[in-house]
């Protein structure tokens, strides 16, 4: 994957953010186990950019009893087998799903998303 090193620039100039880290979610991170009580990945799950492999550095990082929260891009979901992927991890106990739903995503193109919030369990 190619990261705009302005991605970042961009993302420090708002002042708003304690800390940033480039990473490559197809990969280990680094950052911690269970540091976070919570993850929010919004546009990273889209047709060609990050596949859903990568849930599972997201459910690595969260606490037990943290939330994950994402959008899939609909053609993804379907293209990349995510909902393959969600179930893998259900059925290890490391997550449970609370909710996921189809939304609105990008209007001016008519895509929809799959919203997702999930719970970790382990």
């Amino acid at each position: 994957i190619d990261y705009s090193p302005d991605m970042l620039e961009k993302a420090a100039e708002k002042a708003i953010y304690r800390s940033l880290i480039e990473g490559d979610l197809m990969n280990a991170i680094n950052i911690d186990n269970r540091k976070y009580d919570a993850v929010i990945s919004v546009g990273t799950f889209t047709c060609g950019h990050v596949g859903p492999q990568a849930f599972d550095e997201l459910v690595r990082i969260t606490k037990a009893g943290g939330y994950i929260c994402f959008t899939v891009r609909e053609e993804a979901w379907k293209e990349d087998q995510y909902l393959s992927k969600i179930e893998e991890i259900t059925a290890t106990g490391n997550w449970e799903m609370m909710e996921i739903h189809t939304a609105d995503y990008i209007q001016q193109e008519g895509a929809n998303c799959k919203a997702c919030l999930f719970r970790i369990t382990n």
